[in-house]
């Protein structure tokens, strides 16, 4: 295994084998792709990171390697893994009641289309907890904790409207984008390492 870091790529070659991790600077951040090369003569080029989009709404750019529907599928696991611990309160608990009109007010408010989507408020009995959080494709729960801070439906407007942002802003897709790109620049850091204390990837 050999690998050489230049200013605009990073290759990792195993025998045959090389991959390429290019980076290119634009006027929107940086480009990432991984390039597959068996020989000199024959390439082949998989695209990780072949454009930036941008968050709904605020425009900024990021970098996603996610779909949508992979990031709803990891948040509908994610949200029944979830509340099986958690004391749903019923939707005829005023606490419920008052966070569905909430969410629903909010929801009203801006003429998005990002904000199109089938929504979940939940309420959760946990006085403890001064907490909440939201998931793709549109969970977001609020813990009963949460109502010795917020005093009003304004001030619970606020708390929600800022979890309802993540999941418009796509921030597991981020998350994971974010993860795997720290795994690439390990794996490469890892057999660079045993280039240079002689590992068995030097060999």
């Amino acid at each position: 295994m050999s690998i050489l870091i230049g200013s605009a790529a990073t290759v990792i070659s195993c025998g045959s084998l090389a991959y390429w991790l290019h980076t290119q600077t634009s006027d929107t951040g940086k480009l990432y792709w991984i390039e597959k090369e068996h020989d000199i003569s024959t390439k082949i080029v998989s695209h990780t990171f072949n454009h930036l989009p941008s968050v709904p709404i605020s425009n900024r750019h990021r970098h996603l390697i996610t779909s949508p529907e992979y990031e709803a599928s990891l948040g509908r696991i994610s949200y029944n893994q979830i509340s099986r611990n958690l004391k749903i309160l019923p939707p005829n608990h005023p606490a419920s009641i008052t966070v569905k009109a909430v969410g629903q007010r909010l929801l009203s408010s801006v003429d998005a289309p990002a904000l199109k989507r089938p929504w979940k408020f939940v309420a959760v009995s946990d006085k403890s907890q001064p907490n909440a959080f939201a998931l793709p494709p549109g969970y977001v729960v609020i813990y009963s904790g949460m109502f010795k801070y917020v005093r009003t439906e304004s001030e619970l407007a606020a708390v929600m409207a800022h979890e309802i942002g993540h999941v418009v802003a796509r921030h597991t897709g981020e998350k994971v984008t974010e993860a795997s790109l720290a795994n690439l620049t390990t794996l490469g850091l890892s057999a660079l390492s045993s280039l240079v204390f002689g590992g068995d990837g030097g060999r």
